[in-house]
């Protein structure tokens, strides 16, 4: 056998003989829960952004957060986590996992786009490489042209190679600023998009009426500005720094340890419970939820397991040499628990919900923000911007920028990306997340408690399950009202080009929880599967009938 995969089964025996996971055929609730507090913490963030109460760059930065951390739900959808592969579970696991996609523009081929980095991972065509093996340059310019506009998804069979030489001739600038050419790749398959068109088309509407023109200029801060930072934390995080300068395991001498590593200070932080990275990759069907402690066993029970790591506190060398992380020593640091906490108090929130909705709501929403800015202030920002500065946004390749320079002008943004270096990351915007951080999480609270009054009890899994997407449904309630929401269908019915009304609210709401729960397609190439004839075009005839029905006429 192999040595990689001789130390994967080892890892994988002691995983199991932690008592701290999620049962098999059970349902992992805690990250559909969290899913939940992040959007009652996103939105109660960007109405206080939209009503002065705090800062640009305080909504970015806490948005950004928060969009992390719905990634970390997202991504564990991809492994089947939250069903641990039982059928009974899947119309639930594909909601959240769309659901988490909507914040951070993903899309429904992200699922087979991750699997392939696991079977693949540092190897010429493992899908990360372009965020993990890539100069810090290059993936600045990526970050900003896989953007929300483009169809274009991470997954994309885009080398290093490839990536490098587009930004060199200004090629990915050239796309991120006119994204409209680059949806018309054969790269996309527009089955995957449906939802993500849907939201940006709801975008559209946003910003080309006069009524909404204030609440879009916020969202351009709290959305698109902060999913710039998410982008950044996930791409650098969660991608970048477990794997680089990593071996391939093609060799039967390799190291398991070599591939991927054990994440520590910064990143552990970021990673939001996922630092035990290596855990994942041997078996990635135990959710960040639980891998901190489950790693914590391993290093009570198997300490030479901890050992035989790689840890990743020495980020600048990771980043600026072409050698791997050093052994963990003894002295070693051990998982950072906070995050297992907060699993807990999600845990204990759960037994609320069948008896006092609304404290259960409240204290899972808490949990979700009070991490936020835990990571928020407690991050290394000096680290943050010497890497953000290091990717010299907007400066180009250098012998290009003049001529590249039409195409690189920014937009006006309040919180432009090549500004987060003196705006995002800077030390006033952490000081000033925890000098507000009482009044925010108070507000988020009472949030939480005006959702909590408009749902009904779920007094276990099947009923949790059954009216999950309800608790949504009453956050849009709360902060929109019936009639504003009348009007704006109307509206994205006609920027749709729809002469008749929109359907009545029920069906929509109907039509949108069976397109969450519908099975997660697998052709997210169109070289690697064999698909429909597709087109931009009959996704978005489909969009249309969501909101204005089948007999609709364009």
């Amino acid at each position: 056998m192999e040595r990689w995969m001789s130390e994967r089964l080892e890892l994988m025996r002691a995983m199991k003989e932690s008592p701290h996971h999620v049962e098999e055929g059970a349902c992992d609730f805690v990250p559909a829960l969290e899913l939940i507090g992040i959007y009652i913490a996103r939105t109660t963030v960007t109405r206080m952004y939209h009503n002065g109460e705090i800062e640009a760059n305080t909504a970015a930065f806490l948005n950004g957060a928060l969009g992390a951390h719905a990634f970390c739900v997202l991504h564990h959808c991809t492994h089947e986590s939250i069903s641990q592969h039982n059928p009974e579970h899947e119309k639930f696991e594909n909601m959240v996992f769309r659901l988490g996609n909507l914040i951070l523009f993903f899309d429904d081929g992200y699922k087979v786009a991750h699997r392939r980095h696991h079977q693949r991972a540092n190897k010429h065509d493992d899908p990360d490489a372009i965020l993990s093996h890539t100069s810090l340059p290059v993936l600045g310019s990526l970050i900003e042209s896989l953007n929300h506009k483009s169809y274009i998804s991470l997954g994309a069979p885009l080398s290093v190679r490839m990536a490098t030489f587009g930004y060199h001739t200004g090629l990915l600038d050239f796309f991120r600023k006119f994204p409209s050419i680059a949806n018309k790749s054969h790269l996309i398959e527009w089955n995957n998009v449906k939802l993500k068109m849907a939201s940006l088309e709801a975008l559209e509407v946003l910003g080309k009426h006069k009524r909404y023109e204030k609440f879009a200029e916020t969202l351009d801060t709290t959305w698109i500005a902060s999913n710039w930072c998410s982008t950044f934390i996930l791409g650098l995080f969660f991608a970048r720094y477990p794997h680089r300068n990593g071996t391939t395991m093609e060799n039967e001498v390799d190291s398991f340890y070599d591939n991927t590593y054990r994440s520590e200070a910064e990143q552990d932080l970021w990673m939001m419970g996922e630092g035990a990275h290596h855990l994942h990759h041997a078996k990635s069907d135990y959710s960040y939820s639980y891998l901190p402690k489950i790693s914590d066993d391993i290093d009570q029970k198997h300490p030479h397991l901890s050992t035989n790591a790689r840890g990743t506190t020495d980020l600048d060398s990771i980043e600026w040499t072409h050698t791997m992380p050093p052994k963990r020593g003894g002295n070693a640091p051990a998982q950072n628990q906070y995050f297992w906490e907060r699993t807990c108090r999600i845990l204990d929130a759960m037994e609320l919900l069948g008896e006092d909705k609304e404290e259960a709501m409240v204290e899972i929403s808490k949990a979700v923000i009070e991490s936020a800015i835990y990571c928020c202030t407690k991050s290394d920002k000096s680290l943050l911007r010497r890497i953000h500065k290091g990717m010299k946004i907007g400066k180009g390749p250098g012998f290009l920028d003049g001529f590249y320079g039409i195409f690189t002008k920014f937009e006006e943004k309040k919180v432009p990306f090549h500004s987060f270096s003196e705006t995002v990351f800077a030390d006033e915007t952490a000081e000033d997340i925890a000098s507000k951080s009482e009044f925010i999480i108070e507000q988020v609270a009472q949030v939480a408690a005006g959702v909590g009054k408009k749902i009904e009890p779920m007094k276990n899994g099947e009923e949790i399950k059954e009216k999950y997407f309800d608790t949504f449904i009453a956050l849009a309630d709360y902060h929109v009202s019936e009639a504003e929401q009348e009007q704006f269908l109307k509206d994205l019915v006609k920027s749709l080009g729809v002469r008749g009304p929109p359907l009545d609210r029920k069906t929509i709401i109907e039509i949108l929880r069976s397109e969450l729960e519908s099975p997660v397609p697998n052709d997210f190439l169109k070289s690697d599967y064999e698909t429909s004839n597709v087109t931009q075009n009959d996704v978005r005839r489909k969009v249309v009938e969501m909101v204005a029905g089948p007999t609709s006429r364009l």
